[in-house]
């Protein structure tokens, strides 16, 4: 299991609460499609990298490249891909599904953030592309829905 959390806070809780876990790898930084650094604004279990609300602790967190990191770790497939990424998630589905990546990903649970029209219009088209290799197991809206490969797309 590998864990991302690119707020120091939190990364400092998963790597003491999972430091005696040999099968999980906690890592303090995110995954996106490139590697960058986000701005993040800090609000609790709301902070977010797209949303930012003035008055705000403000952090920068460093993301790293899907691709390089499942290549330094020697990942040749995914069981889960669990996301829940304020924002992040738009920028890391959209690459995913354009590479042969998508195929090598049995589930993919997601919980879209809605900031608006264009994030609306951003989730439908990322379902629609994953709808290509996928099906659909459960879907709660805006909360988390849940994707599993199509056996015929491995």
């Amino acid at each position: 299991m590998h864990l991302f959390e690119l707020l120091p806070e939190y990364a400092e809780d998963l790597i003491e609460r999972f430091h005696n876990f040999d099968n999980v790898t906690v890592n303090d930084f995110g995954i996106s499609a490139q590697a960058a650094e986000l701005r993040v604004t800090e609000d609790g279990l709301s902070s977010s990298a797209v949303s930012h609300k003035t008055g705000s602790k403000v952090h920068i967190g460093k993301i790293k490249g899907f691709d390089e990191y499942v290549m330094a770790k020697s990942i040749s497939n995914i069981k889960l891909l669990k996301m829940n990424i304020e924002g992040g998630e738009y920028d890391l589905l959209e690459y995913l599904v354009g590479t042969e990546w998508i195929g090598k990903i049995e589930n993919i649970q997601i919980q879209f953030h809605n900031y608006g029209q264009e994030f609306v219009q951003r989730r439908e088209a990322i379902r629609e592309n994953l709808s290509k290799t996928h099906y659909l197991t459960y879907d709660y809206a805006w909360t988390f829905e849940n994707w599993r490969l199509i056996e015929d797309a491995q």
